[in-house]
């Protein structure tokens, strides 16, 4: 299957000099939800205004998502939780606004389902676009 993204990267591939030029910065903390659920928060960085999604893709179905959280301008950071048996079903997706605001589904984390640690909050902050 193709990724839903146009880009199909690892988890420690979400940093600095990705391929569009973004950089998101990630932090994580251990143990601070039962350990059937996944923590994040997705957030913006000074300067960055154009739309950012955060959003699930069925695996089985390609026109089927949800949206965990899209922000745009200087909104406050989004806390969201899911089961983590929703990373078997899914693809995660950072998606952004590119030329004429047209929304982009960007990087997909393909190692998802088994790089996220159940029990743990990881936060996404989007600091260049």
């Amino acid at each position: 299957m193709s990724s839903p993204a146009k880009y199909s990267i690892p988890l420690f591939g979400v940093g600095p000099n990705m391929q569009d030029g973004d950089c998101i910065e990630t932090t994580v903390k251990y143990g601070v939800c039962s350990r059937n659920d996944i923590r994040f928060t997705f957030a913006l960085g000074p300067g960055v205004t154009w739309w950012k999604g955060f959003i699930l893709f069925q695996k089985n179905e390609r026109n089927k998502y949800q949206i965990l959280t899209e922000l745009q301008d200087d909104q406050h950071p989004v806390i969201v939780t899911i089961r983590r048996y929703m990373l078997e079903q899914n693809h995660l997706v950072f998606s952004k606004a590119k030329t004429f605001g047209i929304h982009t589904n960007m990087y997909h984390i393909e190692d998802a389902a088994t790089a996220l640690k159940g029990g743990a909050h990881y936060a996404f902050t989007w600091v260049k676009d």
